[in-house]
């Protein structure tokens, strides 16, 4: 089954990220509300070609990354019925969904990214970084906003591209990068690059600002204050990782490869898909798992309604397990 997880060089998991929040900005866990105490898989979304990505916008409609060549979307309100698809290019893999949640941003297999608009469902207009592949397993984030949705950042064999939403020219640095994420708080980009080290670069300069060693991942994720990163390595471990220094706060370790991980909207918990079949929930408070619930096939991003009161994951064998 490991051998399995690298051999997907088509596939990506997306992190979907959390809001903005500073000094001036509001709490963006205020309002959140996520049940604590028993879990359950409470419904499953089925469709017809294996999944990758997923996203949640704010008007109540999921969107994941399908090997159709398609955005699938389903409503994220019982009964979570399917809805009509949007066709993208080949393979996409990653999703990300602007804090507006007017436009959706879906990277494919061919180096390209595909805006779409939802609203209207359509197809706005696509970015182009040239002739490069988003190389890489199933596990893997490539695709991250800004928070204030300005760039997009792109991970492809060897490169990490920043591209300007507004359709300027796109600027790249030779960095290989298995996984990057954007801090909600400063938009610095974090980057895993493959080669046991985590980097946290400057979007405007592309600076390096901290670097981090023995990680060997393919996951980025932050809590919605940005107050920690999350960044897989192998043998099931979850690293926890202070976003200014990148020097490790703590472990938790896990059964199986960690293949996908969101924070709950409102900060409390952590939702962590294993490779092996499961999801693992932690409360962060503690550091302790409070629930580990049995979805089938190998799962991996998780997202959430906009309450903040149902998860979604993805799962590469072809549904979206509800969570409640």
């Amino acid at each position: 089954m490991y051998r399995r997880l690298f051999s997907l060089t088509a596939l990506a998991a997306l992190a979907v990220l959390p809001a903005c929040s500073n000094d001036t900005a509001p709490d963006p866990t205020a309002g959140k509300s996520h049940p604590a105490g028993t879990f359950s898989v409470s419904d499953r979304i089925s469709f017809g070609a294996g999944l990758i990505g997923i996203a949640v916008d704010a008007n109540g409609v999921g969107y994941v990354t399908t090997g159709l060549g398609t955005l699938g979307r389903f409503s994220t309100q019982s009964p979570y019925t399917t809805l009509s698809s949007i066709v993208t290019g080949p393979s996409p893999r990653d999703i990300v969904i602007d804090r507006a949640g007017t436009t959706a941003y879906a990277a494919t297999d061919n180096g390209k990214v595909y805006v779409v608009d939802l609203k209207t469902g359509t197809m706005k207009t696509t970015f182009a970084v040239g002739d490069t592949t988003l190389y890489g397993s199933a596990t893997q984030n490539k695709l991250a906003l800004a928070p204030d949705g300005s760039h997009l950042y792109l991970a492809v064999w060897g490169r990490l591209w920043s591209i300007p939403t507004n359709g300027a020219a796109p600027t790249s640095i030779a960095l290989s990068a298995n996984a990057i994420g954007v801090s909600p708080t400063n938009g610095s980009i974090y980057v895993d690059n493959g080669d046991l080290t985590v980097w946290r670069v400057e979007p405007g300069t592309f600076n390096t600002l901290a670097k981090s060693s023995n990680y060997n991942g393919g996951i980025v994720a932050f809590a919605p204050r940005g107050d920690e990163v999350y960044v897989n390595s192998p043998s099931g471990i979850l690293n926890v990782l202070d976003p200014t220094t990148l020097t490790e706060r703590y472990q938790l370790s896990f059964p199986s490869f960690v293949s996908g991980v969101t924070v709950s909207p409102d900060g409390k918990q952590l939702y962590v898909a294993l490779f092996e079949s499961k999801v693992a929930i932690v409360d962060r408070a503690t550091r302790t798992v409070v629930s580990t619930l049995t979805v089938g096939g190998i799962p991996l991003g998780v997202a959430f309604d906009a309450q903040g009161t149902t998860a979604f994951v993805v799962n590469l064998e072809g549904w979206v397990d509800v969570i409640r």
